[in-house]
């Protein structure tokens, strides 16, 4: 055998779970990146997620898993019937390993920002609460290899305008990389235009496509990589074999051979996690770029060569500015002679200053930036991500406020200047936590004052029943207001006080009647009196006892008329 080459068997590629995935992509998908798998709705789809899941339990790998379409234990069932037993689920959630976010039940139940359950934490409508649930998991597993389901993409499109689907995807995509997570993004193909998914596709280090065809009778999935940035691939679609197992990809006749050709060649040392591979089996790197870097040893320094040559078909080709300052801070860590500040770090406070300008222009104390702008690089950039996470969070209860102040539930006092208080240190992010509790206790307040008023609705719907009943008896016709007692509590108080008005006009109607001079009129009378009771014949009523009043006056003025000339 050849020169071999020490490749650590960690940290550096994942296996997806799916039997010949390796064969396209170069020793399997690279740590930290995020893939789209954009595959129709079916068991291609929940075949490959159960793979990618299954196979990092059995690592030992944290699991991150964001459910849209189905709830939690809908989910565990479905893993249950891909080998996973209920058994094995729950010891990897009491470990903290396995992390559902739940983007599903928000449909069903009524969830404000996000509740945490568990291994479970729900989420609300709102992308940005779903942004603070994962923020909140990664901070749980921190150090930890973890990889990342996310079903959210496809549902969200259909909620919100591409543009907020798109930026969430960035700023997820982003927190993967930083936190080293390897994350699969569910796209449902059948769902979106050519030209969303094109756009899609710019945000993520690469895409994975499952397509399917029906041959005569007999239906075809085939699996192919349309992109993996920086890596060698085959860009070429497989036949996919699915199985009670799991998801195969059947290889080309070439590869089968090569498979054949260095089959026993390739030794595997568990004990020092290194992996000894054949350097004609090396795939080849991407870029062609030689750079000297030192390292230290005991006794002075040994010179490094780093060799990019040039290769890498159907790789896309990175940026070289990102390859020379990762290589600088590699350098500057390393190397004793080298200034602890990184290459690079100046440019880096300059933006974060222009960060700290931004919050500033938005209303937001910046104390505690500034002050963190003399801590060394990894603490300051923790200092800017809680800071981060504390505007979202602050941005998601500025929302709650606003619903408050639009549903009028907050204009009068003392809530109204609960609200001043809570607007007066939303922005402060040393008095988060006593923002967070002065708007606990206003929903507090207000949930208790809603409680009373139901109450008082209550006893007042009785005491309008009774009313009714009473105006029954007393012969009033009562239809009208049996009709609106089906419906809401202003529509029915609405009724009541109209129908009390009718009552008052009937009476007094009546009163005047008892007192006329009805003579010749009595036929008239009769009739106004039989309508009188009537709400739905009131206008009727009000016009007769009107010409009643009128023929009564004539009459009168006749009889006068003729005692004078007599």
């Amino acid at each position: 055998m050849g020169e071999t080459l020490q490749v650590e068997s960690k940290n550096m590629r994942i296996y997806a779970g799916i039997n010949g995935l390796n064969t396209l992509i170069e020793n399997g998908i690279p740590k930290g990146y995020s893939v789209i798998l954009q595959t129709p709705s079916g068991p291609e789809r929940d075949l490959f997620v159960a793979g990618f899941i299954k196979e990092g339990i059995q690592s030992e790998d944290c699991v991150i898993v964001t459910l849209s379409m189905n709830s939690p234990d809908e989910f565990k069932i479905q893993l249950g019937n891909f080998g996973l037993t209920k058994e094995k689920m729950e010891e990897y959630e009491s470990k903290g390993k396995l992390r559902i976010l739940d983007w599903y039940s928000f449909k069903n139940e009524r969830i404000q920002g996000i509740e945490e359950l568990g291994s479970i934490i729900k989420c609300s409508k709102a992308l940005t609460n779903v942004e603070i649930a994962i923020n909140k998991i990664l901070r749980g597993i921190e150090g930890k290899s973890t990889r990342a389901i996310m079903d959210v993409l496809s549902p969200a499109l259909k909620v919100f305008d591409f543009e907020t689907v798109y930026k969430f995807a960035q700023t997820i995509r982003a927190k993967f990389k930083k936190e080293g997570v390897t994350a699969l993004f569910i796209i449902d193909r059948d769902m979106h235009e050519s030209r969303t998914l094109s756009s899609l596709h710019r945000v993520f280090d690469g895409v994975i496509d499952i397509e399917r065809e029906r041959i005569g009778n007999k239906l075809s999935s085939k699996l192919g990589i349309l992109s993996m940035s920086g890596t060698f691939f085959v860009p070429e679609y497989r036949e996919l074999k699915l199985t009670k197992e799991g998801l195969e990809i059947i290889p080309s006749q070439d590869e089968k051979k090569v498979e054949d050709k260095f089959e026993d060649k390739i030794e595997v040392k568990l004990e020092d996690d290194t992996i000894e591979i054949p350097d004609e089996v090396v795939a080849p790197p991407i870029r062609a770029r030689e750079m000297r870097r030192q390292l230290p040893e005991e006794n002075g320094y040994m010179e490094l060569d780093i060799g990019l040559d040039n290769a890498g078909v159907g790789g896309y080709k990175e940026d070289e500015e990102e390859m020379i300052k990762a290589l600088s801070v590699f350098s500057s860590v390393l190397n004793p002679k080298v200034k602890k500040e990184y290459a690079g770090e100046k440019e880096e406070i300059e933006m974060q200053k222009g960060q700290i300008n931004a919050y500033k222009e938005k209303g937001y104390d910046v104390s505690y930036l500034q002050g963190a702008l003399k801590l060394d690089a990894k603490l300051r950039q923790k200092a800017f991500d809680d800071f981060a996470d504390f505007v979202k969070k602050t941005e998601a209860l500025d929302v709650e406020l606003e619903e408050l102040e639009r549903s009028g539930r907050v204009s009068e006092e003392p809530y109204k200047s609960d609200v001043s208080a809570i607007r007066a240190t939303l922005k402060i992010y040393d008095k988060f936590s006593e923002t967070q509790e002065r708007l606990s206790e206003l929903k507090k307040k207000l949930e208790e004052k809603l409680h009373a008023s139901k109450e008082e609705k209550k006893k007042a719907l009785e005491a309008y029943i009774e009313k009714m009943e009473k105006w029954r008896k007393e012969g009033y016709n009562v239809s009208v207001l049996e009709k609106a007692l089906k419906g809401d509590f202003d529509t029915i108080s609405v009724s009541f006080s109209r129908y009390e008005k009718f009552i008052k006009i009937s009476e007094e109607l009546n009163d005047k009647l008892s007192k006329m001079d009805i003579r010749g009129m009595r036929v008239n009378a009769a009739m106004i009196k039989a309508k009188l009771k009537d709400y739905e014949k009131i206008s009727e009523v009000v016009k007769d006892f009107a010409d009643l009043v009128a023929k009564a006056k004539s009459m009168k003025e006749k009889k006068e008329e003729n005692k004078e000339k007599n």
